[in-house]
């Protein structure tokens, strides 16, 4: 590798920071609990990592395996072209005490993971709504499989109030939440589980918003356009959860959102967002002069995202934006209190920003 080459690799495996890991495939049938996916080791060390499923060795740990598209993602990481595993263990053994399943990829000789807050949670089946069909929840989510649709979604919340704890305050606190681009209610679907609050979901896509009237009736849900103003009452929502929606949004619309979600904010709200930041741009096939443009502006946009081409009315709107901390902390506090920006934790990449109304004692 010339010099010019490891430089970059070295600056990407700086801006990466913990080795993250990822499960794409996950299959409960046939009384097989079975997860496919990827994890970066430290270093490239293979045998110091392994995988638990609420505490638990898996029956039966395939890693490490080639796969050549994490080789390709992540060409700056040692070890990445062998970074794929299988895991399977009989469903009778999984515990899902307090209805989920908690799966960890940790260090072989302490058990501890490299990062706590990159676990995953199955959630158990049961009283639950209907799957959206597939074209759906790979607009929404990027991946076919409905079990990882489930998991994302559940583990989506159980980030979320881990990190609400931080603030003082929780899912079960709130009294009216808002998902800001909820899709086809991937985590929407869960909110139920987790807390009494009257639940409102809003998004652009009407197509989407259509199966969630029908199919998700203890929420209400409403159409919004491209741009605010929106037809949602001030000061109405206490916690406001918007994931993977700032992250499609030129500077110009976030700027114009965050002042509608702080009209529509009650009193000392909470605002969860999600932003692409260091973790997400090393996914991402960044050149040299792409990440330099990056940490010089603060903030890259990246045309030609068509995840909602035919279901919103101007198709150059959704783009890809990454944004540096400084820049997030610098655009987003004249609008709220900038309270946390917790990097790569939302689907173990996307930063989430903690974001309080001004004003607020607690």
């Amino acid at each position: 590798m010339d010099r010019e080459r490891e430089t970059f690799a070295a600056a990407l495996r700086e801006l990466l920071g913990v080795p993250p890991w990822c499960i794409d495939h996950l299959s409960l049938a046939d009384g097989m609990f079975e997860m496919r996916g990827w994890a970066l080791a430290p270093a490239g060390r293979h045998a110091d990592l392994t995988f638990t499923v609420d505490g638990c060795d898996f029956a039966e740990i395939e890693y490490p395996l080639e796969r050549a598209d994490i080789a390709r993602i992540f060409w700056f990481h040692p070890g990445a072209s062998a970074a794929a595993f299988r895991c399977r263990t009989p469903l009778p053994a999984v515990g899902f005490a307090g209805g989920y399943a908690t799966v960890r990829c940790v260090r072989r000789e302490t058990r501890l993971p490299l990062r706590a807050d990159h676990a995953y949670y199955c959630p158990t089946r049961g009283n639950e709504p209907p799957l959206p069909d597939e074209a759906r929840r790979v607009r929404v989510a990027g991946n076919a499989s409905p079990d990882v649709f489930r998991l994302e979604g559940f583990s989506t919340l159980r980030k979320l109030d881990h990190v609400l704890a931080t603030v003082g305050t929780s899912l079960t606190e709130a009294r009216h939440i808002l998902d800001w681009g909820c899709g086809c209610g991937r985590v929407t679907r869960f909110l139920p589980r987790l807390t009494g609050a009257r639940i409102t979901g809003v998004d652009v896509d009407a197509d989407n918003l259509a199966w969630c009237r029908q199919h998700l009736p203890f929420a209400e849900f409403h159409r919004v356009p491209l741009r605010p103003p929106t037809d949602l009452p001030a000061s109405a929502f206490d916690l406001i959860i918007g994931i993977s929606v700032c992250t499609h949004l030129r500077e110009a619309d976030q700027l114009a959102w965050l002042r509608e979600l702080d009209r529509i904010a009650a009193p000392g709200a909470i605002v969860l967002l999600t932003v692409l930041g260091e973790a997400n741009l090393t996914w991402s096939s960044f050149t040299p002069p792409l990440l330099e443009e990056w940490r010089r502006g603060g903030m890259l946009v990246v045309d030609g995202n068509t995840d909602l081409k035919g279901h919103i009315d101007d198709e150059h709107y959704y783009v890809n934006t990454y944004m540096t901390r400084r820049h997030v902390e610098r655009s987003w506090s004249p609008v709220f209190d900038v309270r946390a920006i917790v990097p790569g934790l939302v689907g173990n990449n996307q930063d989430l920003v903690v974001l309080q109304k001004k004003g607020d004692t607690r």
